[in-house]
C-alpha cells in the first residue's frame, strides 16, 4: 500500500473498567494507540427490502487500513474522523505488511 493514501488518523482505545469509592462502576476509554489510516470502504445499512437508510445510518460498517502495529487488537475501539467504532475482525495482508479492519459505528 502506497504511505501516500495514509492521510487520516485512527486512534485506538481500550475500554477500563474502574471502581469508585462509593462502589459505583465506570467504563472509561484509554488511548492505545495513535496511527494513520485509509478508509477503503464503507457501506450503508439496507434492510431486508433492499431499501437504504442513508439519512440515518450512512457508514455504519467499514474497513480500514493500517500498518501492521501489534498493539491493534479485536477488543478495541476506534475513533476515525471523530466518530467511534467497534472492531469487529482483523485481516492481516502480508504482501504489504498492512491490517485491514472490519469495523462498525458505535451508537451514543
Amino acid at each position: 500500500m502506497r504511505r501516500g493514501l495514509l492521510r487520516d488518523r485512527a486512534t485506538f482505545y481500550t475500554l477500563k473498567r474502574t471502581q469508585t469509592p462509593y462502589g459505583s462502576v465506570t467504563t472509561q476509554r484509554e488511548k492505545v494507540w495513535s496511527c494513520k489510516a485509509f478508509a477503503e470502504r464503507f457501506s450503508n445499512v439496507t434492510g431486508k427490502d433492499k431499501i437504504d437508510a442513508k439519512e440515518q445510518f450512512y457508514g455504519s460498517f467499514g474497513v480500514l487500513r493500517v500498518h501492521n502495529y501489534p498493539k491493534i487488537k479485536e477488543d478495541q475501539i476506534v475513533e476515525y474522523r471523530g466518530v467511534f467504532f467497534k472492531i469487529i475482525l482483523i485481516v492481516p495482508r502480508f504482501s504489504d505488511n498492512t491490517l485491514a479492519i472490519n469495523v462498525t459505528k458505535i451508537n451514543e
